[in-house]
């Protein structure tokens, strides 16, 4: 049976390997000739993470800016330490937040908890023809956040097919539903914006007529609390290692060549090579479990050496 799947290094090596001889008694052809198969890029990266691994994967309210944070905000307010927070139709909060209180350390668990009819307001755009913009159209630069993001949504849905960011927040008839506090609070929930046009360039071909209707909808219900899995720093420092760093390596347990590669990569922050790869190189991605079908990319992994955090990934391309 033949597999259509591309090799992997693994594969990729061995079968150079086996065929050695052969390339070797050859070698005049293949000058001839070019190479026999593709050759691949291999570069490692590593991005020091100028925090501990406690600091990193710290669920920071106060950096959240965004006016529909506010919801999470106030839902970590009642859930520390043993509280709940009920919201309808969207989560309050994300799962698997790590936060602090008081010293003490909490992971967010949010749980489907029933439903209930509730009236929503919901909001419908239609494309409107240049020629047939008023002139009080709105820049949609000049809206709010907001209501701004709810035209947004609309464009990339409309302008997509379908297929465009955040479609997957409207419903099935096409209308985005206000929910959440800010957006009861904006001017779609006034009726300020009900029938207004707004564009979204000063002289562009994307204008919208914006409607709000009244419906009765099921929704479901999402209550957030909060587990405590730590009440030191220490024994939640062990959490981290175990449930977010994926590789903990210290230079000390890699071979000497192994280790001068590992300290020249981290210092160099790129390191690449062109199959078919060192040994050392090849032993590296290992201990860093990494494995990429080529071409592909394994990146976003977070490894700790006893003293720094890095995030580091695997990129692989095809060399022309």
């Amino acid at each position: 049976m033949v597999s259509d799947s591309p090799p992997s290094r693994r594969q990729f090596l061995g079968a150079g390997a086996a065929g050695l001889a052969v390339g070797l008694a050859g070698c005049a052809a293949l000058d001839d000739l070019g190479q026999s198969g593709p050759r691949f890029e291999y570069t490692l990266s590593f991005i020091h993470v100028d925090q501990s691994p406690v600091e990193y994967v710290l669920f920071r309210d106060d950096e959240r800016t965004h006016p529909l944070d506010r919801t999470a905000s106030e839902a970590l307010d009642a859930i520390l330490p043993d509280g709940r927070y009920t919201t309808y139709g969207y989560e309050p909060l994300a799962s698997d937040h790590y936060v602090e209180h008081e010293g003490r350390y909490f992971q967010t668990d949010v749980l489907v908890t029933g439903r209930k009819r509730m009236e929503r307001q919901v909001v419908y755009a239609e494309e409107v023809p240049e020629e047939e913009v008023p002139d009080d159209a709105l820049l949609v630069d000049e809206l709010s956040r907001v209501d701004a993001r709810v035209v947004k949504i609309h464009h990339s849905g409309i302008q997509s097919g379908g297929q465009g960011g955040g479609v997957d927040l409207l419903t099935d008839g096409g209308g985005y539903v206000l929910r959440r506090p800010a957006e009861l609070e904006g001017q779609f929930a006034s009726g300020d914006l009900d029938g207004r046009v707004v564009s979204m360039t000063e002289d562009g071909p994307w204008n919208y007529r914006l409607t709000t209707e009244t419906e009765s909808l099921l929704e479901t219900a999402y209550t957030a609390h909060a587990v405590e899995v730590a009440d030191s720093r220490e024994a939640f420092h062990e959490i981290v290692l175990a449930d977010r760093v994926d590789v903990e390596l210290a230079p000390d347990d890699l071979s000497s060549d192994v280790r001068e590669l590992f300290e020249r990569a981290r210092g160099l922050e790129e390191y690449r090579e062109t199959t078919p790869l060192s040994a050392t190189y090849e032993e590296l991605l290992d201990r860093l479990d990494l494995s990429v079908e080529e071409p592909g990319v394994d990146n976003d992994n977070l490894l700790w050496d006893g003293e720094t955090l890095y995030n580091y990934g695997l990129y692989v391309n095809k060399v022309d």
